[in-house]
């Protein structure tokens, strides 16, 4: 398995409009898994009326209304 094989789902209630310390560390960790190769998604719950797929700065993002 090379790494551009692997994909990885992540998992955070607050992501990008919306501030939080794991979304804050987890752009950042994208960032450096994009530059390996590695493919990833992000769930996370929406609050308002954002789209409920997106993308941000590359990555795509899944939005679930709680």
């Amino acid at each position: 398995m090379t790494p551009g094989d692997l994909g990885v789902c992540h998992v955070t209630m607050r992501y990008h409009p919306y501030f939080s310390g794991h979304g804050f560390y987890l752009e950042r960790a994208l960032e450096t898994l994009r530059a390996r190769g590695v493919q990833s998604t992000v769930v996370t719950a929406n609050y308002d009326e954002h789209p409920g797929t997106d993308e941000v700065r590359g990555t795509p993002v899944h939005r679930v209304r709680l």
